[in-house]
């Protein structure tokens, strides 16, 4: 033979064995890419499953949380409602009682109990209807322009007899007038809650700034007390519902834990916010920020 088709020839079958183990190459590769393919469809598909379960799951745990949190605002609502008569009695029937009899017996004292007694119950009833009201989207406020350094003036004076009570005293700086669009009975009570939480809080002899301020278009009201100041613990929850806080009022006044979580919610309602610079065993400044009526 030719050496010529010899090589040839050598070379053909070469190529065709080449080709044929190629061909089997590409077909083993083709069945493992399609069963790799196959595996990882169906690990989606039950990732997917699992997934789809996991929020259904949720948003039946979702809707369980929400039925529940219903049936609780209106439980709290019943059962504030049903308090709220009858300690407004106890109330005025102590009150008839303190002024019909001599002021230093024992019965003046332990109508003065049970007055004061009713009337912390009688708040703490008034402060749960609130927060469920708000909570609930049926609290509406009513708003107009307000001077904010004029209100906060007001609120400095009414609160000014339960700071001398402990030989506290309150420095107020107060500013140009500066309006802001709130209900100013909301507004008010913000402002109040705050600045008797400073009184309570602090010990006797004690100094609370109260100030307002204007930073660009924005409001600001704060309220710096001497009091003992919050731990790292008591900063994330400060704002919360029913908390207690590792400081305690200084003169056994009453606190249910519901204020500062009404302040939030007002103030949010409002378009502002609220926040606390505290540290512990210095202090703490509260400070609202609302939007200026331009």
């Amino acid at each position: 033979m030719n050496p010529s088709v010899q090589l040839f020839s050598i070379i053909a079958i070469i190529i065709v064995i080449v080709l044929f183990f190629f061909h089997r190459y590409r077909v083993r590769l083709r069945k493992k890419l399609e069963a790799l393919i196959e595996e990882r469809t169906k690990k989606i598909q039950e990732e997917q499953a699992t997934a789809e379960k996991a929020m259904l799951e949720a948003e039946k745990q979702r809707e369980i949380a929400e039925r529940a949190n219903i049936l609780k605002t209106e439980l709290l609502n019943i059962v504030a409602h049903d308090l709220k008569s009858p300690l407004i009695t106890v109330k005025m029937m102590s009150k008839i009682i303190l002024d019909q009899v001599d002021k230093d017996s024992a019965l003046a004292n332990y109508a003065a109990d049970i007055f004061s007694t009713a009337q912390r119950m009688h708040n703490l009833v008034n402060e749960i209807l609130e927060s469920a009201t708000i909570e609930n989207g049926l609290l509406s406020l009513n708003k107009k322009p307000v001077d904010i350094s004029q209100l906060a003036e007001l609120v400095v004076m009414d609160n000014r007899i339960s700071a001398q009570q402990k030989e506290q005293k309150i420095i107020f700086t107060p500013s140009e007038a500066i309006l802001v669009s709130a209900d100013d009975e909301r507004l008010r009570e913000v402002m109040d809650n705050l600045i008797n939480n400073a009184i309570k809080y602090s010990d006797l002899r004690k100094g609370i700034w109260v100030t307002v301020s204007k930073l660009d278009d924005i409001a600001r009201f704060e309220v710096r007390d001497e009091g003992p100041g919050l731990t790292e613990e008591d900063n994330r929850k400060v704002f919360g519902k029913f908390q207690k806080l590792s400081a305690q009022p200084t003169a056994g006044e009453p606190s249910a834990g519901l204020g500062l979580s009404i302040v939030k919610q007002l103030i949010e309602m409002h378009g502002g916010k609220v926040w606390v610079k505290s540290e512990f065993g210095k202090g703490s400044t509260f400070v609202i920020e609302l939007p200026i009526i331009k």
